[in-house]
């Protein structure tokens, strides 16, 4: 990242630098991305970050999941559930 929180990617939307994701998971041969989404992502400029930076890996073939933090809180087991049936 050139700035920390904002994804680094050139006009055509290839990452030209470092990514920084929450949870990197690798299960049954697949890679996919957990975000857990806390206030801050509630903010304008994050979330726009967030969304570039999604679709730049999506294009990479690395899907994004996004789960609230009240949600990961609240709702454990029914997260990991939920995040582990996208597999």
């Amino acid at each position: 990242m050139g700035r920390q929180g904002s994804p680094v990617s050139d006009a055509s939307g290839c990452l030209t630098g470092r990514v920084e994701v929450d949870f990197l998971v690798f299960h049954k041969s697949k890679c996919v991305i957990l975000e857990v989404d806390g206030q801050h992502h509630n903010e304008g400029s994050q979330t726009s970050r967030d969304y570039v930076r999604d679709r730049v890996l999506l294009r990479e073939g690395i899907p994004t999941v996004r789960f609230t933090a009240n949600e990961c809180f609240e709702r454990t087991s029914d997260v990991v559930t939920e995040f582990l049936n996208i597999f």
